[in-house]
This record gives structure tokens, C-alpha cells and sequence, in this order.
């Protein structure tokens, strides 16, 4: 039986608290404290005490992947109840009845259960059931063209638009910017539940004489920022003055006194600036006489240097408080906004109507309009309170279970609030949420962790539901606790991200008992505190030369990059800890004696080990060093997939199939193991050539020409290699209009063998991933839209601006990476994980801070950001930084960095035995946690505040050690070692250029004895123009002699005189009034006709059926039709009376049948040219479908009747027009039924009855 700490314990007692006093529970779980095992268990005793069925409970979790693995943990468990229960039947029964529900339950993403309720109740949500999700291409395609739609509406129409669209253009070239500001602002709207709510809100509707913009959330956030910034600077010049009265050198004392003075005037001013509740208060505070440090006999015994760190300290204090902002100045920017505020938002407002037409026109969605559907199905916005399913769907969710709670939208809130079982007050009551607000890491996906943290803070205060916090950690080891709560405990607080890292909230390890049985004690090497490897001295990474006779060409040491520096020491470490450091061995079994072979620990291996980056793209350097090493690495995140080695090369090869011109493109085919050049042998083709301004292509091609023939085999191997490259290039353009980009592609890898090639690289499994990924992409573009290699590429560079990767929904590229090599992977990737070694590395590397590009941008909490613009004449004539730009930067910046901060932390807590931190740091620790700008300026920043006041002994106490080094060290010991050894792939590539070679002569040879395979005939090409399903309707029309006549109408005279819109308006009365016939034809009851009049009454009748409209009976004139009464026994109306009598007439009989294609009017005479064996074998059947409009039997024999309207003087004349359509409703019905047709019989309206017996001559 499991045992649970207390707060564990606690956890699963809530459920039965919850019985008597139901409400929300929040369990704030650290990492590594068992939630999962903990929610698992909560919802297994949910069932088994009876509270609820498993079919009861809904469970949202935050991946697909999550939630299968959650109903596994709970099918398992629940099987291991049914079993141990053999002696109680009852309770046995239930845990049976429990496992038949578990597979069917609601345990799912809130994608899938917004799918669900949608597809349940999908007449209300006004969505096709049978709907599908497009794709990211499919989507972005049809965004892009609706808003071309969108915009060339309101170019035409919208004045204040077109003078901001003419302002924003890049370079009057193209909209590209006002588009991406729509979809930006759409983008942030489709997050909120009730988008419409938050666009109106986004509107700017401020007067003069309201000042509604003083109220916003960004206004009010800044005033805190500032109170906020004021305290922090409060407690800074505290402990400046608390060092003075440290300092007792008497010679210093009039100098202490005039620095104490100096900053207690600036208390007095940073105190005015938080205690002012108003934002002109504040600057006006500021605004006020600071005090001037100058030179005086007070500090004879001060140097200049520490009187230049005093001003340096007060000028970073006061910079933060530089250009507050008034109220006023934010009224009147507002009031000038508005208009370009308001009229970006109509065009959001009309876009998302546009594209929602669209969209279901197509009965194709994103997940968001699903997810809005469901939103709406379940709640009333108007009424704000759950509409009548929401209610039902309450009642049916007794418990509410959701994971990953700190990564919730707004949308999903609101969503699982709708369902929710709610108090007398009308609060949620049976929502049980667990995560964790340190480790919220989902900005750029719109999760908003403030929800978390009001809960957390209401909850605490027994408001609304009840906090419990978990924060024992069963994962690390004490070392990389201690050392990860030194640093937390400083960078997270209330102000800084919502969190106070206390008690209640940092990292403790189990019971002494329960964490030696993890980590027995041992004397090998194992653990450690964390380690802060520090890399200083950049700019002096060659003076290492000096001293080092032997490396002579050290001073060049700045070609490696900070990066590949890192990765130097990074792979310095690991190659000593797979050498000499243990880690916990995980097929150890503990029942059985511990031997070698059984042993609590094993030596690390590569596989053991990860590096955590906050981005793997752009930083490929580091992985050539660590291969360069000997150390085998593999990436797991696919940022950096545009910038491998094998992906670069084929896109390079891509554009210059495209357009040869392109030197980039070109040179990097070239240099590539495709093209074989080295750097020199480039330099020297461009050296040499005449043309200076000439493209690198027509440069290789002179050089070719020039070269292939000379004496010097350097140069002529040179030219050999580019006129390799040029062929091969001229055969790939040749063969680009004929095959799809996909193809193309195969069609580079099959004549250059370089998958081959590619295959013998380090990690070259990974590396035939990624191509087949490439591959993939290009067929599934292709089969999106009819795109050519042109729309590729721009796709392909569209992904790498957005610094947006090709999906990996693929299931092609391996994201997982062998066991026996060295991980290297992306924070947000690992979160979640667990590893025994763990480097964060890239410490230094500094925040993105700016979100903003352009001249708008759109925050979910501040709206629309606008540049400042001035409007005169109807056209925008200035533009410049907006007030509100000033203000949301600071505030943005803010969230970026808390964000930044929680993201070290869930890197930070991945370790399990080992950890390791590296950067680059060559300045001081930051004064103020505002001012950190990088992974280890929050480190130094923490280890600053612990540092400070303590002895040498209780230094080297800290759980966390910083180690500096040089730069300069690190390279001239790499190079020692590393000088000569690099990756060599020359005999590979000597096999790859011998493959291309010899593919090339066969290639050449192939085409010298073959006719050119484009002049190939496909003999039965005849066929491949002919369609396999035709209607009678179609092969009439094509067979039909040109006529212009409209059909008949008795009131209609046509005339030259008519112009195109009455010409079609006559045809289009001509057709219903045609279609009117036919229907009283149809619906004709003969046995009421005894004569012309009574035929005229029944007409009447028939027309006063409801299918007929008013409009329909003017079209038809009863008398003209009465001619269709005839005494006379022979007649077509008696021989039809006769029929109606015996049930033997049919009439309206639609029919599907093949026919084999030389049976078909207008083919049979092409066929028989073809050739006898041509027919015999493309014998295809063609499928024939149409409406007979009667028929009738006479004995053994059936007479086939068509009706005809139209206005035509002879019988020829109809016959010339609808013998094919005759001929195949004749020989269809001779097939269908095995009776002959006797006669085909058109009963014209204008000439009465036309008979047609010889119809099989018609072919």
C-alpha cells in the first residue's frame, strides 16, 4: 500500500471533507511531489467509495499523451482493485462495472471535450456533425485569402483605413504588415471565451469628460509597477545606508554622514513616488531637487572609483523612474486614437464573420471556433449563466478533475466553469485543480497563470475553496534542492510573478528514512551541490597566445563563438563524468542480493546526461563541438531543424532549381558535400573570374569554360566538380515542370545517393528523420492547394521568419534520441521530464524582451498597443511612440522576465542527481531583480543577497558554488587537446562525388539511346480525357446542334432588342416554366380525365398543390397544354390513360448503369479508330445517370415518353437536338429491364407528338 506524506494524505481527506461542505480544492504541487500519483488516487477513491461511477467524473488534462497515460494509471489501478476484492462480491462488481465505464469516460484534452460536446449537440451549435479540422497550411492559406477579401472591401469603403493602410505598407509594395495585424488581433480575441466581449473592450471609446481610459488594466498595473519598483528601491538605499554605519574608519565618517545624507533625501523622494496614488502625484514627486554628489574634502579618504559607484548606484535607481506618465497625457493620446483603434477592430470583427461563413460553407474548423461552439452550447453570455445543457451536463459531472491547472486559457475556465456544480452563492463547488504556477512556462500560448495565483491567494483566505500545497520532492537529490531554493527564494516573490517561495512552496526533501531508501549512502562519487560555471573575459580570449609558444596561432582564438565556448567546458564536464561519477542504477532489484552485477549505482553514460537550452535554433556551433569531441549528442527539439546540415543543403538545392541566380543558394550547394568545393576552391572561382558583377552561377560556368581543359589539375578538378553541380542542376530544372516538389526531391536523393551519405554522419538515423520529414511536408503542401515548388518555398520561408518549424504531427522524425547519447533539448520540451545530469546551458544568453514588431501590437490584458499617429486631412501625417507603447513595454518586459524566471525553474528541477548551470557573465550581479536580463543574471543576483554579510566559513556552506573561468583558458586548453581533430569526412564524400559521377554517365548515356521520354504517347490516352460518371444531361448537351433559341414560352416574344440581363431572365422563367410542365405531367391523376375540360380541371388541381408557387402558376398557361386531350385510341394521352389504368405506366424514373464506352454517342466513332485491341483492352464501363420522365409497357414491348418545352417549328428540329438523350434513356431501359422499346415517343408542347422507332440507328 502506498504511503502518503501528510499533505499527500491531506489531499485525498478532501474528498470526503468535500461530501458535507462541497468546494473547489487548488493543490499547488511542486515539481516532483507526486501530483500525478496523488490526483490518480483521489479519483480511484472517488470511485470506490461510491461517490461517483468513473462516467461521472470529467478529467481534462493538458495533452493527448497525458491523458492516455492518466486512464492507463487508472484502468490499472482499478484492475488491482477488482482482483484483491475476491472477498467481497459487491465491492468486486463495482470495481468491474468501474473498468467496462473507464474506457468510454471523459478523461481528455478540452479540445476533446469541447469536440464532444459540440458533435452531441451539433443542431444547436449550427455545425455540420460530420465536420473536419483543417490543417495548418489549409488554414493559413484561407485566412489569407478572406482578408484579401476583408481589406478590399474596406480599401474601398473606409477612408480612415485606406490613409493607415497607405502608412503602414512596407515600402508601398504590399498590405503584409495591416494583415498581420488583423490576424494578430484575431489571434489574441480567439483565446477569450466571449471574444465579441473582448474585441468591444478593445475598442478605444475614451471622452473627454469620462476619462473611461484612466480605468483600464494597463493604467492601473503601471501605478502598481511603480509602487512596486519604489519598494524595491526603498530597501536598496536601506542597505546602502545599513552598510555606512558599517564602515567605522574615522577618516571616512564626514563622508559616510554626506552619502547618508544624500541617501536619505533620496528615500524621501522614492517614498513621495510610492505612496502618491496618482500617476501625476508620482511624477510629480520625481520631479522634485536630488541631491548632487560632488568632490569635496567629506571624501578625501574615498577614491574616485567608489564615489563613481555611488553615482553609478543612483543614476540605475533613478533611471527607473525616468518619464513617468500623467493621467492627462493618457486621456489625450486616447482620444486621438480612437478612430484607428476602432476602425482595425471593425475589420477584426468583419474578417471573423467573413471567415466564419467560409468556414462552414466548407464544414471544415480550427479547434478554437469548436471550442467557441461548445462555449456557447453550454452557456448563455447575454444572461451570463449556464444555458439548459450546460445545466445538464453539470448534473451529469459529479467531480471535475483538471491537470496542469497553471496552464489554463480563459477559455478553458470559462469553459469547465459552465459544467461546473455550483453553491447557494453561485461559485464552482466540485472542480478539483492541481499544478503549479512555478512552472508555467505557456505565455506564447495564452495560458494565463494569474488565474492560478488569484485562486491561490483567494483559496488561502478560505474564500471560494480551499489551497493545498504539496512541496516534497521525491525526484532530486538534496543538493540540487538546496541549490535550486537559494536561488528561488530571491527571484520569485509576490511582485515578481505572483509568488512567495516560502515555506509553503519550496522544495523539501521526504523523511530521512524515505530519501536514504532513494539515495542510500554510499562512498563512490555521486550528487553534489549545484555548480555555477561562469565564463568571464570574452573580449580577452586571445591574449592566451602570449604564453604559449607551441600555439602559434592561439591569438586567432575569437573565431569560436561564445556559444561554442560553452559547449567546450559543457563537453569538458561531461567527458570527465562518464569517466568517474555514479548515478542510481535503475535495474537494480531490491529483493535480490546487491552484487556487482545488481548494484545501487553504475558508472553515468552519455545517455544519462541532458542539455537544456532555452532554444535549440541558431546554436548548431555547439553541436559540431560536442561531435568534434567524441561525445554523441542528439537533438530532441525541432527548432533547430531549418539550419541542419542535410535540410539547408536540399532547400539550398530547391532555389537554385528555382532560379540559378541565386549566389547564397548556390555557394552553399557548392560548399555542401553535394558540390565538393572547399573554401578556397569558392574563393578561387570568384577570384578568377573577368565578370565581377556577374552572378556566382554564370561565375562557375566562365570558370568551367575556361578550366576543364587545363594543365593545372587543381583547377581542372575545380571545374569538374562545378560542371558536375551544373548538370545535375539543368537535369533537376529540365525535369521540374513534370513532377510535384515531393518527387523533385526524391528525384536529388536518388541521383546524388546523399541519404547514403547522410546516413554515416553522426546521428544519422536523426538526420534520415528530418529528410523524410522534409519530404513529407512537400506532398502534404502540395496536396492542400495546386502548389508548384515557387509556393514551397515561400511556405518554407514563411516558417523560418515566423521562427515557426515544420509540424512533427508526422510521426516520421524521432524525437526521442538513443540512449547512449548525450541529450540536447529545449526547456519547454523537457518540462515534465526528468534526467540524472542535467546542464542549463546558454545562462547568459539574454532575454527577448520585445514583443512588439511594427506599429501595433496586441496584448491579451492591454488590447491594442498603437503607435502614436496624427491624422490631418484624413491621412496620417506623424507617427512616433506612444504613451501607451512606453507603459505596456515596461509592464510586458515584466511578465516576460517572471515568465523567464519560472522556465529556469522547471530546468533547474528536471535534475536528478547532477546539476550543472553555464553562461557567460562578465558584469555584476544585478542590483534589482527588475534588472535581470538573462538565466544567470537571476542566479548571480540570488547568490549576491545570500552572499551578503557572511563569513569565508559560511561561504563555502552555500549550497550552490560558482566556478569562474576565462574564456581564453578554455580555448587554448580545447585546442592543446583538439588542434588537429576534426571531422573528417573525406572518404565519404570521395564516395558520394564517384556515385553522383558514375549516375551521371549512366544518366548521359540513358538519354543518347532513348527518345526523349516526353515524346512518349500513352496509346490509350483517348481515355484518360473521358470522365467514369456522366448524366444523360451532359452527353445531351455535347451531342445537342447548336441552337440559340430560349425555350418556349407563349408570352415571350425575344427579339434582338433584349440585352443580357433580360436575355437571361427569359431563360431562366423558360427553364421553371419547363420544369412546371414536367411536374403536372408527374402528378396527372388520368382516370379524372374523360376530356379537354375535365384535363383543364385536373391541370387546376394539380397546380393548387402546395409544391407549386404562385409565381409557378402564372408561368403556365393550362389551355396551351389541353392539346395533349385526344379521343383518337392511337393517341399518346389514351395509350398513357390506358397504361395509368393497368399500372403499367412509370413516370419520373431516375437510373444509374454502365455502358461501355463505344456504346456512347460521340466516343463510339473515335473508339473504333483506335484500334481493336486498343477497345478490347480499355473495354471501361462509364457510369450513366438520369430521369426518365416516362414510360410504359404494351404487351411484351415498352414505348419511352420524354416531355419537351422548347420553341422549335419542325420535329426534325427536336429530334435533332434530343436524339442521343432518346437513343441512351432507350437502350439504359432495354438493359435495365430486358424488354425492347418498341418506340421512342418526344410530346413536344408547341407540335405535339414526335415519334422516333429507328433510335438504335442513331450510332
Amino acid at each position: 500500500m502506498t504511503r502518503w506524506n501528510d499533505r499527500q494524505q491531506e489531499v485525498l481527506d478532501s474528498l470526503k471533507d468535500g461530501i458535507l461542505d462541497p468546494q473547489n480544492i487548488l493543490v499547488s504541487a511542486a515539481a516532483g511531489s507526486g501530483k500525478t500519483a496523488v490526483l490518480v488516487e483521489r479519483i480511484i477513491q472517488t470511485v470506490s467509495e461510491g461517490l461517483a461511477d468513473i462516467d461521472e467524473i470529467l478529467v481534462v488534462t493538458f495533452t493527448n499523451d497525458a491523458a492516455a497515460q492518466m486512464r492507463s494509471k487508472i484502468l490499472s489501478a482499478l484492475e488491482k482493485l477488482a482482483a484483491n476484492e475476491t472477498n467481497d462480491p459487491a465491492r468486486s462488481t463495482r470495481y468491474l462495472r468501474q473498468l467496462s465505464l473507464a474506457e468510454n469516460a471523459d478523461i481528455m484534452t478540452i479540445d476533446s471535450f469541447c469536440n464532444k460536446v459540440v458533435r452531441e449537440n451539433f443542431n444547436i451549435a449550427g455545425i455540420d456533425p460530420a465536420f473536419e479540422i483543417y490543417d495548418t497550411n489549409e488554414i493559413a492559406l484561407l485566412k489569407d485569402e478572406v482578408l484579401d477579401e476583408v481589406l478590399g472591401r474596406h480599401y474601398q469603403d473606409d477612408k480612415v483605413m485606406a490613409g493607415l493602410t497607405s502608412f503602414l505598407f512596407k515600402k508601398n509594395i504590399d498590405d503584409g504588415t495591416v494583415k498581420d495585424i488583423i490576424l494578430a488581433i484575431h489571434r489574441v480575441a480567439d483565446t477569450f471565451a466571449d471574444k465579441d466581449a473582448w474585441l468591444e473592450a478593445a475598442r478605444e471609446n475614451t471622452t473627454e469628460e469620462n476619462r473611461e481610459v484612466i480605468n483600464e488594466k494597463w493604467v492601473k498595473d503601471y501605478k502598481d509597477y511603480l509602487t512596486q519598483t519604489a519598494e524595491a528601491t526603498l530597501q536598496i538605499l536601506d542597505r546602502q545606508i545599513q552598510e555606512l554605519g558599517r564602515d567605522t574608519d574615522p577618516d571616512r565618517a564626514k563622508g559616510n554622514d554626506k552619502l547618508r545624507e544624500i541617501y536619505e533625501n533620496d528615500r524621501e523622494i522614492i517614498t513621495a513616488i510610492r505612496n502618491s496614488e496618482t500617476l501625476s502625484g508620482k511624477a510629480a514627486a520625481f520631479k522634485s531637487s536630488w541631491s548632487q554628489l560632488r568632490r569635496s574634502k567629506a571624501f578625501d579618504a574615498f577614491s574616485d572609483e567608489e564615489l563613481d559607484q555611488v553615482r553609478k548606484l543612483r543614476k540605475t535607481l533613478k533611471d527607473n523612474f525616468t518619464g513617468i506618465v500623467s493621467e492627462n497625457d493618457i486621456v489625450s493620446e486616447a482620444l486621438s486614437q480612437n478612430v484607428i483603434n476602432n476602425c482595425l477592430i471593425d475589420i477584426v470583427v468583419d474578417f471573423d464573420e467573413t471567415l466564419m461563413k467560409e468556414k462552414k460553407r466548407q464544414k471544415k474548423y480550427e479547434f478554437s471556433d469548436i471550442a467557441h461552439a461548445a462555449f456557447n452550447i453550454l452557456y448563455d453570455v447575454k444572461s451570463k449563466a449556464a444555458t439548459k445543457i450546460g445545466l445538464a451536463k453539470a448534473n451529469e459531472y459529479k467531480y471535475i478533475y483538471i491537470d496542469e491547472y497553471q496552464d489554463s486559457s480563459d477559455l478553458q475556465e470559462e469553459l469547465l466553469s459552465a459544467v461546473a456544480r455550483r453553491d447557494s452563492l453561485g461559485r464552482p463547488n466540485n472542480i478539483f485543480m492541481v499544478g503549479d504556477v512555478k512552472q508555467s512556462i505557456y505565455r506564447f500560448r495564452m495560458a494565463r497563470p494569474e488565474l492560478f495565483i488569484e485562486k491561490a491567494g483567494r483559496y488561502q483566505e478560505k474564500d471560494g475553496g480551499r489551497l493545498i500545497s504539496l512541496n516534497m520532492n521525491y525526484r532530486s537529490r538534496s543538493e540540487v534542492l538546496e541549490g535550486t531554493n537559494l536561488v528561488f527564494k530571491s527571484v520569485m516573490t509576490p511582485d515578481f510573478g505572483g509568488v512567495l517561495y516560502d515555506e509553503l512552496t519550496r522544495l523539501n526533501t521526504p523523511e530521512p528514512d524515505d530519501y536514504k531508501q532513494h539515495y542510500p549512502d554510499t562512498d563512490l562519487n555521486v550528487g553534489g551541490i549545484v555548480q555555477l560555471e561562469r565564463i568571464s573575459g570574452w573580449g580577452n580570449a586571445g591574449d592566451a597566445a602570449d604564453d604559449d609558444e607551441e600555439d602559434d596561432d592561439l591569438s586567432d582564438g575569437l573565431e569560436y563563438s561564445k556559444e561554442e565556448v560553452e559547449a567546450i567546458e559543457i563537453g569538458r564536464t561531461i567527458l570527465s563524468l562518464v569517466d568517474s561519477f555514479y548515478v542510481l542504477n535503475e535495474s537494480f532489484i531490491p529483493d535480490m542480493p546487491e552484487t556487482e552485477d545488481n548494484a545501487r549505482y553504475r558508472k553515468a553514460r552519455f545517455g544519462d546526461i541532458v542539455i537544456l537550452q532555452r532554444s535549440i535554433r541558431g546554436h548548431m556551433d555547439m553541436v559540431r563541438i560536442y561531435e568534434q569531441m567524441g561525445i554523441p549528442v542528439s537533438i530532441e527539439d525541432s527548432g533547430a531543424y531549418f539550419e541542419e546540415l542535410e535540410i539547408s543543403t536540399l532547400i539550398s538545392v530547391l532555389r537554385i532549381i528555382d532560379n540559378v541566380q541565386q549566389d547564397i543558394p548556390y555557394a552553399s550547394v557548392l560548399l555542401s558535400h553535394i558540390g565538393g568545393l572547399t573554401d578556397e576552391e569558392l574563393v578561387w572561382v570568384v577570384g578568377k573570374s573577368s565578370m565581377p558583377q556577374a552572378s556566382l552561377a554564370d561565375k562557375c560556368n566562365s570558370f568551367v569554360e575556361t578550366f576543364k581543359d587545363s594543365s593545372n589539375s587543381k583547377l581542372s578538378a575545380v571545374a569538374e566538380k562545378l560542371d558536375m553541380v551544373r548538370r545535375l542542376r539543368d537535369r533537376w530544372a529540365r525535369l521540374r515542370p513534370f513532377l510535384s516538389t515531393h518527387d523533385l526531391l526524391n528525384q536529388v536523393l536518388l541521383d546524388t545517393g546523399y541519404e547514403t551519405f547522410v546516413a554515416a554522419m553522426p546521428d544519422g538515423r536523426r538526420r534520415i528523420e528530418n529528410i523524410k520529414k522534409l519530404l513529407f511536408h512537400a506532398e502534404s503542401f502540395e496536396s492542400v492547394r495546386n502548389a508548384g515548388l515557387l509556393d514551397f518555398l515561400k511556405y518554407i520561408d514563411k516558417c523560418m521568419s515566423m521562427e515557426k518549424n515544420l509540424d512533427d504531427s508526422t510521426g516520421g522524425a524521432d524525437g526521442g534520441g538513443d540512449k547512449g547519447v548525450v541529450r540536447i533539448t529545449s526547456i519547454h520540451k523537457s518540462k515534465g521530464l526528468e534526467y540524472p545530469i542535467v546542464f542549463v546551458a546558454l545562462m547568459g544568453k539574454g532575454f527577448r524582451l520585445s514583443e512588439k514588431k511594427g506599429d501595433v501590437a496586441v496584448y491579451p490584458d492591454y488590447h491594442l498597443v498603437v503607435n502614436r499617429m496624427k491624422l490631418a486631412g484624413g491621412k496620417v501625417k506623424v507617427k512616433r511612440k506612444s504613451v501607451k507603447e512606453a507603459v505596456t513595454k515596461l509592464l510586458t518586459e515584466r511578465e516576460i522576465k517572471t515568465e523567464e524566471a519560472r522556465l529556469l525553474y522547471v530546468a533547474m528541477t528536471r535534475a536528478k542527481e547532477k546539476l550543472y548551470l553555464v553562461g557567460v557573465s562578465d558584469g555584476e550581479a544585478p542590483l534589482m531583480l527588475g534588472e535581470c536580463k538573462s538565466y544567470i543574471d537571476y542566479v548571480n543576483y540570488a547568490l549576491s543577497k545570500e552572499m551578503a554579510g557572511l563569513s569565508e566559513n559560511k561561504l563555502s556552506e552555500l549550497p550552490l558554488i560558482a566556478e569562474d573561468k576565462t574564456a581564453s583558458d578554455i580555448i587554448s586548453d580545447f585546442r592543446k587537446i583538439y588542434k588537429k581533430k576534426e571531422l573528417d569526412y573525406t572518404e565519404s564524400l570521395n564516395i558520394l562525388m564517384d556515385s553522383v559521377r558514375d549516375n551521371l554517365t549512366d544518366i548521359r548515356a540513358g538519354d543518347e539511346k532513348a527518345d526523349n521520354p516526353y515524346d512518349y504517347i500513352y496509346p490509350y490516352r483517348y481515355f484518360t480525357s473521358k470522365k467514369s460518371k456522366l448524366s444523360v444531361s451532359e452527353i445531351k448537351h455535347a451531342e445537342m446542334k447548336e441552337s440559340t433559341e430560349i425555350q418556349d414560352d407563349s408570352d415571350l416574344i425575344v427579339t434582338e432588342c433584349l440585352d443580357d440581363i433580360e436575355k437571361e431572365t427569359a431563360r431562366v422563367r423558360a427553364a421553371r416554366r419547363g420544369t412546371v410542365i414536367h411536374a403536372i405531367f408527374e402528378r396527372l391523376d388520368y382516370s379524372r380525365v374523360a376530356s379537354k375540360e375535365s384535363l383543364g380541371i385536373e391541370i387546376e388541381r394539380v397546380l393548387g398543390d402546395s409544391f407549386f408557387s404562385d409565381e409557378d402558376r402564372e408561368l403556365v398557361s393550362i389551355r396551351s397544354l389541353l392539346s395533349f386531350y385526344s379521343d383518337e385510341g392511337d393517341s399518346l394521352f389514351q395509350r398513357m390513360r390506358e397504361a395509368f389504368k393497368k399500372d403499367v405506366l412509370r413516370r419520373e424514373q431516375q437510373f444509374i448503369a454502365g455502358l461501355p464506352m463505344e456504346e456512347l454517342p460521340g466516343t463510339a466513332e473515335e473508339i473504333r479508330s483506335l484500334g481493336a485491341d486498343v477497345i478490347s483492352e480499355a473495354s471501361d464501363f462509364v457510369v450513366i445517370q438520369g430521369i426518365m420522365d416516362a414510360f410504359f409497357y404494351e404487351g411484351d414491348e415498352i414505348i419511352l415518353v420524354d416531355y419537351k418545352t422548347d420553341n422549335i417549328k419542325t420535329g426534325q428540329e427536336l429530334l435533332d437536338r434530343y436524339a442521343a438523350q432518346m437513343y441512351l434513356y432507350a437502350l439504359t431501359l432495354e438493359k435495365l429491364t430486358g424488354k425492347t422499346v418498341a418506340d421512342c415517343i418526344l410530346y413536344s408542347t408547341r407540335l405535339g407528338e414526335v415519334h422516333y422507332p429507328d433510335w438504335r440507328n442513331y450510332i
